[in-house]
């Protein structure tokens, strides 16, 4: 016969019983924060950081909603040059040309789908068309992938008239569809999409979810990737071949098992039930229904759409979020043990009418938030927990840049997660799975980091601390960069001096990354007849000649920095106005030149690259040249006719046609007629 165990113990195991939520698992109601409301019903949302300043900005119909420096989402799509229509349903964000900017592919209905490209100036250019990207109308969904692991993104697109498509991405310009000979045609009726490896073989796979009024047309699909870039769809031998009228799908590893999971939200359409399904993955290639089990099946009258898995509470177990349209959203807490609790009304879930979900960090504090919209758009900040947690980038060298379909696995004293870096899932929506966030609990450090890249190299850190981003480059280690870059001076609005000799450009941001590597700066100007790149600036400030400004015009700026693996872009784009009046301290005058005028170059010395300015009354037809101190030639820069105004030409002498240009002495030469205009410079190696 046993002893009773004394009742401190049915105490503590009671405590430690206690969801995290009745410790203060809540959300506060952050939709001050978003520029504009809602006032219809709105299928997508998307999460992604658009301008590379390291903060997570959100898309959904009609609004690109950039997070600013006040913290705060300003709508600025109609700045961007994002052409949307009252047909767009969702959009894509991945990095097709693998610039490290992302691209955004527009999820429309009823007129073609478009691929925007990502200018690097917080502008976008409509490609589709010039790339060979030709999408049917009709179109509900689409996930960016790497389907043949060649380090390019790959871009699967649902339809609901048609077949679906399958576009592969030849050579980060051009794309070839390749649904009929990859094997992944499905007659349409298809909404939530996403690429996740369940047979954990390295090849992504892909899950459809289908709604159709007709059973036999809502079948769902799961194209098993075989290596050899072709598919078969697998969905009745793996017993995912449900008829529910499905619209979102997510992958999880809701068990920890080391495999994948598949969550799916229906609707309502009688006589089939609107309960949610929950599939685990057995790891021998079959799934079983787990739904009610598990406690995450909802009500059968339940019209669910927008679905994300994070681990909101940073306890190791990943939780699930799914936005209703007719009633209270759902927040299911992962206990641990094959079972979720919705905590939804403790934790201040308050919306019963949206659709659409983009769940990620936005405001960088460790917590996951979430943002929704239907009849009103919501910004939900989380409040977390005591829970230690990782937040892991991963920066391709082989594979592509955002490292879309690499597994990252998190191996603590007493947890083993994986997750997969995703761009694209739900239903025509986007969660922030382009970083790997997992909760620790109280592990005070990471034991291991296993990284299994989607071009295939496998590599481990170790001893890695807790509660903070980190950025990890294909073979190289980890070499973060997550300091934010602030414009200082010229201030936005600023009206120069146009007495002074220079425009003095100032930020605040890193010099080294976390490795204590150098970051390089480059800043952009555009103004007038300038748009120009100064690169490699080694510092946090820049001086520019003013006399090569045009007066009577206002001048943008902004920064790009880098330590050669990720980019970071400042936090907004600066503006300033020069005026007319003193035109520089060669000039002398109030008023434009009179004769042909040629400007001492800036900078003077310089490495490696430099800028020449001269003014032409005049039409005219000018030559440009540089010669070495012997008088021989270097390189011509300028041989054409030219409109009158102000002109510059620029000498980059770190080209393949001028790396062997030594230091020393040159000259500038500017022949116009019988005019000739000479100065001197000096290039520093």
């Amino acid at each position: 016969m046993h002893a009773r165990p004394p009742l401190i113990i049915y105490v503590l195991v009671a405590l430690f019983s206690i969801p995290n939520c009745i410790f203060g698992q809540t959300f506060v109601d952050s939709s001050a924060l978003l520029s504009g409301g809602a006032g219809q019903f709105f299928w997508g949302a998307s999460a992604a950081d658009v301008n590379n300043d390291g903060r997570v900005d959100i898309y959904y119909r009609g609004r690109l909603l950039i997070a600013n420096e006040e913290n705060s989402f300003v709508n600025e799509r109609t700045a961007a040059g994002l052409f949307d229509n009252g047909g767009t349903f969702g959009a894509a964000f991945g990095d097709y040309d693998n610039d490290g900017y992302l691209d955004v592919f527009l999820e429309n209905f009823q007129t073609e789908s478009l691929l925007y490209q990502n200018n690097q100036d917080r502008t976008f250019t409509s490609v589709a068309n010039q790339i060979g990207l030709s999408v049917a109308g009709f179109t509900q969904g689409a996930a960016w992938g790497d389907y043949n692991r060649d380090g390019r993104l790959d871009l699967y697109v649902n339809e609901d008239f048609g077949n679906n498509q399958l576009f592969e991405n030849l050579d980060y310009d051009t794309f070839q569809e390749v649904t009929d000979s990859a094997g992944v045609v499905t007659n349409g009726n298809s909404y939530g999409t996403a690429w996740g490896d369940y047979n954990n073989d390295g090849f992504p796979d892909i899950f459809i979810a289908t709604c159709n009024p007709s059973a036999a047309n809502s079948i769902k699909h799961l194209l098993l990737n075989r290596g050899d870039g072709t598919f078969v769809d697998v969905n009745y031998d793996a017993g995912v071949a449900d008829s529910l009228p499905s619209w979102g799908i997510v992958w999880l590893d809701y068990d920890n098992d080391y495999d994948l999971d598949i969550y799916i939200t229906n609707i309502y359409e009688p006589p089939r039930s609107g309960a949610n399904v929950l599939y685990r993955n057995e790891g021998d290639g079959t799934f079983t229904d787990v739904s009610v089990a598990a406690r995450v099946a909802g009500d059968l009258s339940e019209n669910s759409y927008g679905v994300a898995a994070a681990d909101f509470d940073n306890d190791g177990w990943i939780d699930i979020y799914v936005a209703n349209q007719n009633r209270r959203h759902r927040l299911y807490r992962n206990l641990g043990d094959g079972e979720f609790e919705d905590i939804a009304a403790t934790a201040n879930i308050f919306d019963e009418q949206g659709r659409a979900l983009a769940v990620a960090d936005y405001n960088n504090d460790g917590q996951m938030d979430v943002f929704t919209v239907g009849l009103s758009a919501y910004l939900l900040y989380n409040e977390g927990t005591a829970n230690n947690w990782i937040s892991i980038a991963t920066r391709g060298l082989i594979s592509n840049f955002y490292g879309v379909g690499t597994r990252v696995e998190v191996v603590t004293d007493t947890l083993r997660q994986i997750r997969e870096i995703q761009a694209g899932d739900s239903f025509c929506s986007q969660n922030d799975l382009l970083r790997a966030h997992f909760g620790l609990g109280s592990a005070t450090s990471v034991d291991s980091i296993i990284i299994n890249w989607s071009a295939g190299v496998r590599e481990v850190l170790t001893n890695v601390d807790v509660n903070q981003r980190i950025t990890i480059v294909e073979g190289v280690g980890i070499r973060s960069l997550n300091d934010y870059v602030f414009l200082n001076l010229p201030q936005d609005g600023d009206t120069l001096n146009p007495l002074d000799a220079t425009v003095d450009f100032a930020w605040d941001g890193p010099l080294q990354n976390s490795a204590g590597e150098a970051v390089s700066y480059s800043l952009s100007l555009s103004g007038g007849s300038i748009d120009t790149t100064f690169t490699n600036i080694a510092d946090t400030a820049f001086s520019y000649d003013l006399a090569l400004l045009e007066p009577e015009n206002t001048y943008t700026w902004m920064l790009e920095a880098t330590d050669g693996y990720t980019i970071r872009a400042s936090r907004s784009v600066g503006s300033f106005y020069y005026p007319s009046g003193l035109t520089g301290i060669e000039t002398g005058r109030e008023t434009l030149p009179k004769e042909i005028t040629l400007y001492q170059n800036y900078p003077n010395p310089f490495n490696p690259q430099t800028t020449i300015r001269y003014y032409l009354p005049s039409d005219s037809k000018i030559s440009l040249k540089i010669y070495n101190s012997i008088g021989e030639v270097v390189v011509t820069l300028v041989d054409e006719r030219q409109s009158a105004g102000w002109h510059q030409a620029v000498w980059q002498t770190s080209t393949a046609a001028s790396e062997s240009t030594a230091s020393g002495i040159y000259f500038y030469q500017l022949q116009s007629g019988t005019m000739t205009l000479t100065e001197k410079m000096v290039l520093i190696r």
